[in-house]
C-alpha cells in the first residue's frame, strides 16, 4: 500500500460529502488508486456526521470510530489503523486539490529523510477569503525560529507512517498554554531536525468557520508552539540537531 488518506470528522455533518468527494477524485487522479486507502477517523461525531458516513458506505475503506475528543490523538488512531508507506490528513470541512495524492507521492520518493510535505499553497474560503504561501526549509528566507510567535503551515500535512508513528501527535493542553496540536508538532519535528518540504504546484483549501471552538477556547492565552521547541530555542549551538 503506497498512500493512506485519512480525513479527521467530528462537527462536519453535511460538509463532509464534500471532503470525502475531494479526497476520492484526488486518490483517482494519482492513476495508483488501488494502492491508496480511504480511512475515516469519527471522533465523537454529531448524528449528522454519523448520517453522512452511513450513506457513504463502501467508498470509504475503513471507518474508525473513537472518543479521545482530540484532533492530534484522532490522528494517531487513524495513523495506527493505516497501511500506507505515505499518510496523508484531510480535516473533514476541507479540500484537496486533484493532484494532491500523485504530487505528494512523487514528492516523497524525492525527499530528503523525515521529510514533512506541505501543499504549496492554502485556499482560505468561508468567513474570509485569503491565500497562504506555505514555506520549504530549502527558502532563503525561512527561518524556523519564527515557529516561536506562530505556525507556518496549516494541519494538512504528509509524513512517512513510520516517521508519524515513532513521533505521534501530542494531546492539546490549552491550559498548558502550548500551541494547537499541529502547530506543537511541527515545532517539535523541526526541533528534531525534520524537513518541511512543500510540494509544488499544489493547494489545498481550508474552511474558516465564523466560530472555531478550539480558538474560542484558547483566545487570551500566551502561547507557545510547545514546550519542547521553547526549551530547543534556549539551548545553545552544540545541542541543536541542525543548524538555524
Amino acid at each position: 500500500m503506497q498512500v493512506s488518506a485519512i480525513i479527521n470528522c467530528r462537527y462536519e455533518g453535511l460538509l463532509l460529502e464534500r471532503a470525502l468527494h475531494s479526497a476520492m477524485r484526488a486518490i483517482e487522479a494519482s492513476g495508483f488508486a488501488s494502492e491508496c486507502e480511504l480511512i475515516v477517523v469519527a471522533d465523537r461525531p454529531t448524528r449528522t456526521t454519523s448520517e453522512m458516513l452511513a450513506a457513504a458506505g463502501r467508498r470509504i475503506d475503513r471507518l474508525v470510530q473513537t472518543d479521545v475528543s482530540d484532533l492530534g490523538l484522532a490522528r494517531n488512531v487513524g495513523v495506527d489503523a493505516s497501511r500506507g508507506e505515505l499518510v496523508l490528513f484531510l480535516d473533514g470541512d476541507d479540500l484537496w486539490g486533484s493532484n494532491w495524492v500523485r504530487a505528494a507521492w512523487a514528492e516523497y520518493l524525492t525527499a530528503p529523510p523525515r521529510s514533512v510535505l506541505h501543499p504549496q499553497f492554502c485556499v482560505f474560503f468561508g468567513a474570509r477569503t485569503e491565500v497562504l504561501v506555505h514555506p520549504d526549509w530549502r527558502d532563503s528566507y525561512f527561518d524556523p525560529r519564527a515557529l516561536a510567535a506562530r505556525n507556518a503551515w496549516t494541519a494538512l500535512c504528509g509524513a512517512e507512517r513510520q516517521l508519524l508513528i515513532e513521533f505521534p501527535y501530542s494531546p492539546i493542553n490549552v491550559q498548558q498554554g502550548a500551541g494547537f496540536e499541529d502547530w506543537s508538532w511541527y515545532s517539535e519535528t523541526v526541533a528534531r531536525g525534520f524537513r518541511h518540504v512543500v510540494v509544488r504546484g499544489t493547494a489545498h483549501f481550508v474552511r474558516l468557520k465564523r466560530a472555531n471552538s478550539l480558538q474560542e477556547a484558547s483566545r487570551g492565552f500566551q502561547r507557545l508552539p510547545s514546550i519542547e521547541f521553547a526549551e530547543y530555542l534556549a539551548g545553545d549551538d552544540t545541542s541543536r540537531p541542525h543548524n538555524l
